[in-house]
């Protein structure tokens, strides 16, 4: 049974964070699988690792690209970012001290998180390279 389920719904539009995003929901989703398979302690943070890695280098993926779009609620779009992994860092920290007891509120953290970010603030974004005449040229149909 899978957490978050990927549609057209959290299309913004822009293949590459598209992508990205999809590759998000894929690892919360294959955690959350494992854990609830009964996966050790070990495998799933395992897994965690890898999903906190991946979404280090979306988000600065992210960052770069709204930089060069000179788009001006990057700032805001970082905060939002750096809210997101001080929290999954204290949930982690949380994880080491009790365990998989934590996981599924992690998990579910993750998941809310991601969707309304995606419909809000990468939305926002979205909407402002649509508007851009002068934006640099990019692929940005989702195929």
């Amino acid at each position: 049974m899978s957490l978050m389920e990927w549609d057209g719904t959290y299309s913004i539009g822009i293949k590459e964070l598209d992508d990205h995003h999809q590759h998000l929901f894929m690892l919360i989703n294959r955690a959350f699988d494992g854990y609830n398979r009964g996966m050790g302690d070990a495998a799933v943070k395992k897994l965690l690792d890898a999903l906190l890695e991946y979404a280090a280098y979306h988000f600065s993926a992210e960052e770069m690209r709204m930089g060069e779009d000179a788009y001006p609620g990057i700032e805001e779009h970082y905060r939002q970012h750096k809210l997101f992994v001080d929290k999954v860092a204290e949930l982690m920290e949380l994880y080491k001290a009790v365990g998989s007891s934590i996981l599924t509120s992690t998990l579910m953290f993750m998941n809310t998180w991601l969707t309304r970010h995606i419909l809000q603030h990468d939305r926002e974004y979205a909407r402002y390279c649509l508007e851009q005449p002068t934006a640099p040229k990019r692929p940005t149909a989702t195929a």
